[in-house]
């Protein structure tokens, strides 16, 4: 099940699938939703958007 998140207090956030999370530091790997553009974030900077069964 594919997870989407943005970026916190930005309202201009792009949408980004959670691709994987570093369970000790919080470090995510995120990728955009629409574009082959890749992220790196801490989990505690990102706010949940959806999932694919939210629709």
């Amino acid at each position: 099940m594919k997870r989407y998140f943005k970026f916190k207090n930005n309202k201009h956030s792009v949408i980004m699938e959670l691709l994987s999370i570093d369970q000790l530091t919080g470090e995510c790997q995120l990728k955009n939703r629409d574009y082959p553009v890749y992220y790196q974030a801490l989990y505690k900077d990102l706010e949940y958007v959806e999932d694919e069964t939210s629709k």
